[in-house]
Formats: structure tokens, sequence, C-alpha cells
């Protein structure tokens, strides 16, 4: 069995590359910040801890969460909104 931070032997390429782009600083700061916002609206009583509904940031900056940047929508439609942007901050 592989320790902490190790991988399987027959681990496929695509989520070996996955994981490691998860593990990276940038990315574990952009995550950080998106729970960041969930909870200010959930502290807010914007949305509810267990709702469907996702927090969505109108610039596509994740790192941006001024309340006026973040509005809750349908997860179709959220996801919908941000093709293209390939999980990365427009104008980054």
């Amino acid at each position: 069995m592989p320790q902490k931070g190790e991988f399987k032997a027959g681990a496929k390429p695509a989520s070996v590359a996955k994981r490691k782009w998860n593990a990276t600083k940038e990315q574990r700061e952009r995550r950080s910040s998106r729970n960041k916002a969930r909870r200010l609206m959930i502290n807010k009583g914007r949305i509810s801890k267990n709702s469907s509904m996702e927090v969505d940031h109108s610039d596509k900056n994740a790192m941006n969460n001024g309340i006026t940047n973040l509005k809750i929508r349908k997860r179709k439609a959220n996801h919908a909104d941000n093709r293209g942007t390939g999980g990365r901050p427009v104008g980054s």
C-alpha cells in the first residue's frame, strides 16, 4: 500500500498529474479562497450548508471574495458560464 504522498504503482499518468497540480501552492490558495467564499455566504444566510447551490465569482477571480462579487447560482448554470476559463482566473 502506498504511503502518504505516494501513488499506486498502476496509477494513470493523468491522475498523477492532476494530484500534483492540486498540491501546488497556487492551486491550494485558490481552493482555500473558494471554500472561504462559501463559508462567508453560509454565515450571511444566503445559502444553507447542505445546499446544492454554488457560490459564483462574477469576475471569475477566485481570490476576489468581495460580497458584491459573489452570487448564488445553480450548479449547472455556474459550470456553463465558467466554461473556457480552464479553472484559472481570467487574466492569469
